[in-house]
């Protein structure tokens, strides 16, 4: 069995990102799909990511 406290995968959107969230128990990194803050909010917002990587 794989254990896990979260993955990172890259995402399409930020509506593919989310859906996977409510699909698996376990938090998803947005990383490559965040282009800065701004982006990180919106998937805040819509609950797509356990956590967040941003690039400044």
């Amino acid at each position: 069995m794989l254990a896990a406290s979260w993955w990172s995968s890259p995402s399409p959107s930020a509506a593919a990102l989310a859906s996977l969230m409510r699909r698996f128990p376990v938090a998803l990194m947005a990383d490559e799909i965040l282009p800065g803050p701004e982006s990180a909010l919106q998937i805040a917002k819509q609950e797509g990511a356990g956590v967040f990587a941003i690039k400044i």
